[in-house]
């Protein structure tokens, strides 16, 4: 994985996932937040931003979930899903 200002990126079936990690500012959401988005390997948007419908209780659970997110994103565009 790659980390470039805050966003990691990983390589999946010919795109890249582009990941970013967060908690929210806010003190009465403690839970941990995620965005990725699916680029071509030019660096166009090919889907996304998405985001979760509620946060994670932790770092490592909301890095899991935003690359199956990518993922199923990458499928759904190759036709798979």
């Amino acid at each position: 994985m790659d980390k470039t200002e805050g966003h990691t990126s990983q390589p999946y079936r010919g795109y890249t996932l582009r990941v970013l990690v967060y908690r929210p500012a806010s003190q009465q959401d403690p839970n941990w937040g995620y965005e990725v988005v699916v680029l071509d390997d030019e660096g166009s948007l090919m889907s996304g931003p998405h985001f979760p419908l509620s946060g994670y209780i932790t770092r490592g659970a909301a890095e899991d979930a935003s690359s199956r997110r990518g993922r199923l994103a990458v499928d759904v565009l190759l036709g798979e899903l």
